[in-house]
């Protein structure tokens, strides 16, 4: 059974797939023909922008509230991606990525990635990423970064050519800044940023339990 349909408003995106040569698609507004309760979404209620019926399973309880998915990209599983109600949540799903997960999606930029778990992410650029697990990631920037476990990140995050692996964890709570360069975080290893000002690691690999904590 289908739970949205496309409709007649349709427009013209540009996006990079995953060899980085530029693409357009033709892209169409979906309106939902079933209730979805999780999300508080009723049928009849318009969604985002799909470039085809493959971006967005039929199936689970994910929803497109707000943004575009187009390209080779799918999304699946029980995530709402964009909220239509906030106007500056729009979000866009490009390339070849591949989303199956839950939690909210808000403000995200997502290019060539595959996310899974339960996933919270609000204002994140993601590229050329694989993230996984138990993960929350608030205004932070990734390229190319490799995440998985139980990780949280916030504040104004910034990391580059990473890798984290189980149970790692970057935790930013203050104003300033935590900027990670080509960092290789290993099992139980700990970042934390307290205090006030401005913070760069780069070119750091972390082993076993290693903890970083600067305040």
């Amino acid at each position: 059974m289908k739970k949205y349909e496309l409709t007649g408003e349709k427009f013209t995106e540009s996006y990079y797939d995953s060899r980085g040569d530029r693409k357009t698609a033709v892209v169409y507004r979906i309106r939902a023909l079933v209730n979805i309760p999780e999300h508080k979404v009723h049928a009849g209620d318009i969604g985002g922008w799909v470039e085809k019926e493959e971006n967005l399973s039929h199936e689970g309880n994910c929803w497109l509230g707000n943004g575009i998915i187009c390209g080779e990209s799918s999304v699946s599983g029980d995530v709402l991606i964009g909220d239509i109600n906030v106007e500056e949540t729009y979000s866009g799903i490009r390339g070849s990525s591949k989303i199956d997960a839950t939690g909210i999606m808000l403000h995200v930029s997502v290019e060539n990635s595959t996310l899974k778990g339960n996933l919270n992410l609000y204002s994140c650029q993601l590229e050329d990423s694989t993230v996984s697990g138990n993960v929350s990631l608030d205004e932070s920037d990734f390229l190319r970064c490799k995440i998985e476990g139980d990780v949280e990140v916030s504040g104004a995050v910034n990391l580059n050519d990473s890798k984290l692996s189980d149970c790692s964890k970057v935790i930013n709570t203050s104003a300033g800044l935590l900027f990670l360069r080509r960092v290789n975080m290993s099992e139980y290893s700990r970042i934390f940023c307290e205090g006030e000002g401005g913070n760069t690691l780069s070119n750091i690999s972390l082993v076993g339990e290693e903890i970083i904590k600067m305040t």
